[in-house]
């Protein structure tokens, strides 16, 4: 049994969810009330799809679809019904599962069988009188990992069943992969007094320019080094945004083109804040962390800074109940990782079996 935790994005989620398998899927949104679910429509999918407000009785698999930065709260609001079960992070963020286990540990609970993706699985929305609902875009092989390669192919196989658009991948790639790290920030920076005035306009189409894609490209530049001196996918931003939505109809030879012509991005507005999840996220629990590992793992950073900087004056990090920064578990992830790597050498006396590479 599935339930589906979050905001907006909880939605498409269950939707797609419950259509690939005709089974129910509890949906608890803070975008949906019980009204919300009798007789709203699906007008998009041939499929049944069956929906019940909260979580289901007996659940055994969740889904939590949450900003970093609430993502500690949502979870020990439903510890209990989470604690041993399995939990997919929709995205991870910046070392989601590593969290999520330090954090149960904190609450002395048995923490989940956890896996983490690097974006939301699915968009789409609901009509004006809230009556239809419309399927928006599924992001295609969308990387998945957990701790180790073998938990990673049984979560794989768990949460594919809901979502068959899944690929098992390596945590170093699901934790500095996520596409919106390098794109929101860039675009609201470059954008930030139009915003800070409540300006309104579309966000792909009016506040994208060459510059703000160049911007972009030198961001994940940094991003791309610091992935492979740590063994990931060495995928460029363009790459990504092609291996997504391609069988949705992106297209173009160039980041900008791709982004600027996309059908699914067309109506997406600005927000009207600063105070956003586009810099509160993906600048705090993406660039920041990304910034602090490549300057411990000695990879350029320039451009990485200057984004830090930036947000800092502009969209200072609130208080954060993390007791530990993200980068610094990842970071303790990979040295414990390479330890075994040398224990389990074949050179090494009474080496074992590798359990904690994140590849095979």
């Amino acid at each position: 049994m599935l339930s589906v935790i979050g905001g907006p994005q909880a939605l498409p989620a269950a939707v797609y969810a419950s259509a690939n398998t005709g089974e129910e899927v509890g949906v608890l949104s803070s975008a949906l009330s019980h009204e919300d679910l009798p007789g709203m429509g699906v007008d998009n999918l041939a499929e049944p799809v069956r929906l019940r407000h909260g979580l289901l009785p007996g659940t055994t698999h969740f889904v939590v679809i949450s900003d970093s930065t609430k993502l500690k709260e949502v979870l020990y609001a439903h510890r209990q019904q989470i604690a041993g079960m399995n939990l997919l992070l929709a995205p991870g963020g910046f070392a989601g599962v590593l969290r999520v286990r330090a954090w149960f540990n904190e609450w002395g609970l048995t923490a989940p069988d956890s896996a983490e993706v690097t974006a939301f699985i699915a968009g789409g929305r609901r009509d004006a009188a809230g009556n239809k609902f419309r399927l928006g875009a599924v992001k295609r092989d969308l990387p998945l990992a957990s701790v180790t390669p073998t938990a990673t192919r049984a979560l794989h196989e768990a949460f594919g069943w809901y979502f068959p658009n899944l690929a098992s991948s390596d945590l170093v790639t699901t934790t500095l992969s996520n596409a919106n790290h390098m794109i929101h920030p860039a675009v609201v920076l470059l954008n930030a007094a139009r915003i800070d005035n409540g300006e309104p306009f579309l966000f792909y189409r009016e506040g994208l320019s060459p510059a703000a894609a160049r911007y972009m490209e030198a961001i994940d530049g940094e991003r791309l080094e610091l992935v492979r001196s740590l063994g990931g996918d060495p995928f460029t931003l363009h790459e990504w945004m092609l291996r997504y939505y391609a069988a949705e109809g992106m297209r173009g030879d160039t980041l900008l083109e791709s982004l600027q012509t996309f059908s699914g991005f067309a109506g997406s507005a600005a927000p009207t804040t600063l105070r956003y999840r586009y810099l509160e996220d993906d600048v705090w629990f993406g660039l920041a962390q990304y910034l602090a590992l490549a300057r411990q793992r000695g990879t350029r950073f320039a451009h990485l800074q200057s984004a830090v900087t930036a947000t800092t004056v502009l969209c200072p990090r609130t208080d954060s109940a993390d007791d530990d920064e993200p980068w610094q578990l990842l970071s303790d992830y990979l040295s414990a990782q390479e330890r075994n790597r040398r224990l389990n050498s074949p050179r090494s006396p009474g080496a074992q079996s590798d359990v904690c590479n994140t590849k095979e």
